[in-house]
């Protein structure tokens, strides 16, 4: 961010210096509201994570890594997995899918 400054010269021979610099209108939102929108630009304050999942969806809320920001450093606590998720994951790999011959082609709606 660049700061302007103007300087003035009053008729008293005084001098007076105007300082400006530029905002840009921004909004925030918590990662729980994010979730399901995206972003070309956005930035993540990871700090208060709470919840396994919440660093992924603040971070992935954008559509490439040259628009998204992580404000602070990144504690490596903020990021894990819920146990429960690892537990099925772990299940699902000794899990053998069926036959392609066995399945439908057409599965029935629901």
């Amino acid at each position: 961010m660049s700061v302007h400054s103007v300087t003035f010269e009053l008729g008293s021979g005084r001098k007076v210096t105007r300082m400006r610099f530029p905002l840009v209108p921004a909004t925030a939102i918590t990662i729980h509201k994010s979730q399901g929108q995206t972003y070309a630009q956005h930035g993540a304050d990871l700090r208060g994570v709470f919840c396994s999942g919440q660093a992924y969806v603040g971070i992935s809320r954008g559509t490439g890594r040259d628009g998204t920001r992580i404000m602070d450093v990144l504690p490596r606590e903020s990021i894990y997995c819920d146990v429960e998720a690892l537990r099925e994951m772990e299940r699902l790999r000794g899990v053998q899918p069926p036959p392609v011959g066995v399945m439908p082609i057409n599965p029935p709606s629901c």
